[in-house]
């Protein structure tokens, strides 16, 4: 046996392994994550001259992480409680909140002036929020307003703030991150709203920071380089064949993402978070049983496409409490989902050249796809009894 392939096969051994490896971390990291558990704030925004009035919805549990509302310690925060710490919350909301208009500083209006509108609370399936009111008012009637938000951010790196600016009978949308804590509405543009490409960026953040997400997708382009057959696998005979189908799941799963997305943001569909959060991690479950098995019919692009329907309704609740009209909808929605294409194009590049040079090696088949589809399993079932209340 010549050097030179003893050394080929060392350097596949050690790619496998390298591969393997990452492959557990990520299911360790998976393992400890709740895939679109970051929580939420809602931010609307409307401009009436000099004065921007509006308010902000925060999820109970976050407001309890911030200021302890808990006060007897009973797992319970009743209206009392809340309603003791009102003048400490609304001086942290207006602490978390600057609003700049034309770079002028716009100054928040005291508690007290807005009295007409108190604390309000809305209980859902998916939490209870406590509704704050805002109220500033600029030195002069803006042409652009400058919103920078420090809430939570300390707390929870997947928090995001979503907010709806309205001004001049047009709504704006923007998604305020810990990487993106600041957003700049320009007032004055004529004709329709613009694509928002500051949402590009949250699509592909939201690939990423999604652990059943990246497991689904992980669990789908696995096996994309390799030909089922009857009694095993087979690895793919060319490179151009297994990017071909790995495209084709990854644009079905974005496909079928944008449309619930759309639908449940346009409000046509309505379906309880629990059920929507745990039929996610089913789905996750399935198609990496499927990988040992084959049960699922049809091909992969439509597995990933059937699946995507629901993963499409995992963010879809926060574009819906924006409630948007369809014509502000849509560049939100199509910002969004070309960041979500990119973010699983950017795993695609870095996972398919390894996974299509090792495709024929036992570690690859047996080690990456059939134990790392085994473990994808165990986390999502986990994934699953948590969300369903039994874990």
């Amino acid at each position: 046996m010549s050097a030179g392939r003893v050394h080929s096969r060392t350097a596949v051994r050690l790619a496998g392994w390298l591969f393997a490896l990452l492959l557990l971390v990520a299911l360790c990291f998976a393992g400890r994550a709740h895939a679109h558990a970051g929580s939420t704030a809602s931010l609307r925004l409307a401009v009436q001259e000099r004065a921007v009035d509006g308010e902000i919805a925060l999820a109970l549990r976050d407001l309890d992480l911030l200021l302890a509302l808990d006060a007897d310690g009973d797992g319970a925060i009743r209206w009392g409680e809340l309603h003791a710490r009102e003048v400490e919350l609304r001086a942290l909301v207006a602490a978390g909140l600057v609003l700049e208009a034309d770079g002028a500083h716009c100054a928040a209006v005291g508690a007290g002036e807005t009295a007409d509108r108190p604390l309000a609370v809305d209980a859902s399936d998916a939490g209870t929020d406590v509704i704050v009111p805002l109220a500033f008012r600029c030195p002069a009637t803006p042409h652009a307003l400058t919103l920078r938000y420090a809430l939570l951010f300390d707390l929870d790196a997947l928090h995001r703030a979503l907010v709806r600016l309205d001004a001049h009978g047009r709504s704006q949308a923007a998604v305020l991150a810990p990487e993106a804590r600041e957003r700049r509405f320009a007032l004055d543009l004529p004709g329709p709203a613009i694509l928002p490409f500051h949402l590009i960026a949250e699509g592909a953040r939201h690939v990423f920071g999604g652990a059943d997400h990246v497991a689904f997708l992980v669990t789908l382009l696995l096996p994309a380089v390799l030909v089922r057959e009857r009694r095993g696998w087979r690895p793919a005979p060319r490179f151009g064949a297994a990017l071909r189908a790995t495209l084709s799941i990854v644009t079905a799963f974005t496909l079928a993402h944008s449309l619930t997305l759309g639908l449940a943001a346009l409000g046509v569909v309505r379906l309880p978070v629990r059920l929507v959060e745990s039929t996610i991690a089913a789905t996750v479950a399935l198609a990496a049983l499927h990988n040992l098995r084959a049960f699922l019919p049809g091909p992969a692009a439509g597995v990933a496409f059937g699946f995507g329907l629901v993963h499409g309704l995992g963010f879809a609740s926060a574009f819906g409490t924006l409630e948007l009209s369809a014509g502000d909808l849509v560049p939100a929605l199509l910002g969004f989902n070309l960041g979500v294409e990119l973010g699983q194009l950017a795993i695609v590049a870095v996972l398919l050249p390894l996974a299509f040079w090792l495709r024929g090696s036992w570690l690859y088949q047996r080690g990456v796809l059939a134990g790392g589809s085994l473990a994808i399993a165990l986390v999502s079932a986990v994934w699953w009894l948590e969300r369903i209340g039994l874990a």
